[in-house]
């Protein structure tokens, strides 16, 4: 075998394999946040967790470097629950929440707002990918923030994942990601419902709703989850039918926010040949199939036990069975 080429078994799925093209080798040679610096906007004082999942796995699938910016109620929170994140407490608290004294009144808003998004907006620049909505949550000054930011990433041209609260905000102004190539949304099927009525387009099929949704938007990427999770842009879809597990536990779509980010952050930065199908696509497809076998495993080892966090705990053992042992 030539220096520097890859072993893989010839049965690979071929999506798969344009992925696995796309993973960065590593060696002596590379320096810190080479291999993928994300991060996650979400988690507020109720949801703490789901931030936590999402940068998690970008980690444990091989990111460098893994950010969460969250309200300052939950910083201390998230940070307590792993040394490894990096996590800035830069967005708002909730208003008028039960903790009473920190949150933000409706005439400041805009102003709070607008002073937490420019502190955001600093560090777009470093990032290869942002994940936007685990934990979030629908306080007006938290989505009044993300607003502001998202053009910021869009002008900087970073890949962006739009998970859970992420879509509510979308409900409320689907300009802020439309026409946005690099942009993949993880609807579930009420979520997607919501999407398709905000867009004026019939709910017919989830696969149906989400290729009309996607020409919609001029070209995002849609990654429609369910018993098979369908991925589709444009004109080109996949379905992914892998075995996952029959548990349901809350926390499982942030990790595959936390896949589909890190993959999407990996493909765009790539220089290979990743065959016909829109890399956004690949990128969603794959962390559909790594999140399923992540699961798979996790549930054979704990059966109804199987938390998310259990979950996370199988992402590198979940990329060596697809991938095997990858330099």
């Amino acid at each position: 075998m030539a220096a520097g080429t890859r072993s893989m078994s010839t049965e690979i799925d071929p999506v798969l394999r344009s992925m696995h093209e796309a993973i960065p080798r590593l060696d002596a040679t590379k320096h810190k946040g080479q291999c993928g610096k994300i991060a996650v906007v979400g988690g507020c004082e109720e949801y703490t967790g789901a931030p936590f999942f999402a940068a998690m796995t970008a980690l444990y699938a091989g990111a460098d470097l893994s950010h969460v910016f969250c309200g300052k109620s939950a910083s201390s929170v998230i940070k307590g629950y792993s040394p490894d994140l990096i996590v800035h407490p830069y967005l708002p608290d909730d208003e008028g929440n039960a903790s009473g004294g920190h949150g933000v009144e409706e005439e400041e808003i805009e102003s709070v707002s607008s002073h937490c998004a420019n502190r955001v907006k600093e560090w777009i620049p470093k990032f290869d990918c942002l994940i936007v909505g685990p934990g979030m949550g629908r306080s007006k000054a938290m989505l009044a923030t993300v607003a502001k930011v998202l053009p910021s990433a869009r002008q900087a041209e970073i890949p962006i994942v739009l998970d859970a609260d992420g879509l509510f905000l979308l409900t409320k102004d689907l300009d802020l990601i439309a026409g946005y190539e690099k942009a993949i949304l993880t609807p579930n099927v009420v979520e997607l419902q919501r999407l398709a009525h905000a867009a004026g387009l019939p709910h017919t099929s989830p696969e149906e709703t989400a290729c009309n949704l996607s020409h919609k938007l001029g070209g995002v990427t849609i990654l429609s989850k369910g018993p098979v999770d369908f991925v589709c842009c444009k004109n080109s879809s996949l379905s992914c039918t892998e075995e996952g597990s029959p548990r349901r536990a809350g926390g499982q779509g942030d990790v595959l926010a936390g896949f589909v980010g890190l993959f999407s952050a990996w493909v765009h930065t790539s220089s290979a040949d990743l065959g016909q199908a829109p890399r956004t696509v690949v990128a969603s497809y794959s962390g559909c199939v790594l999140a399923r076998e992540a699961s798979r495993l996790a549930y054979a080892r704990l059966g109804r036990s199987l938390t998310a966090f259990e979950v996370t705990k199988e992402v590198g053992r979940a990329m060596q069975n697809k991938w095997g042992n990858l330099p």
